[in-house]
């Protein structure tokens, strides 16, 4: 692995333990992590049409990130 690709990978991994920390599947955190979806914030600048169309994301997750947007508790 070169300097890159772990830089890459750590950094991936820092922003899949956000999502992590919400429960969501693997498929669905690296769908959101490689749409450069890192957080809350980030996740309420999207609809749920636009999530529901990234590869990854099925009906439990999007249920799930539903479910976050509309939660005032976490930004």
């Amino acid at each position: 692995m070169t300097v890159d690709e772990s830089t890459e990978y750590k950094q991936f991994e820092l922003h899949d333990e956000v999502w992590k920390h919400h429960g969501l599947a693997a498929p669905a955190r690296r769908a959101l992590v490689g749409a450069g979806i890192y957080n809350e914030k980030h996740l309420r600048m999207h609809t749920l049409e636009e999530l529901r169309g990234l590869h990854g994301i099925g009906k439990k997750a999007l249920e799930q990130l539903e479910a976050i947007i509309l939660s005032p508790h976490n930004d």
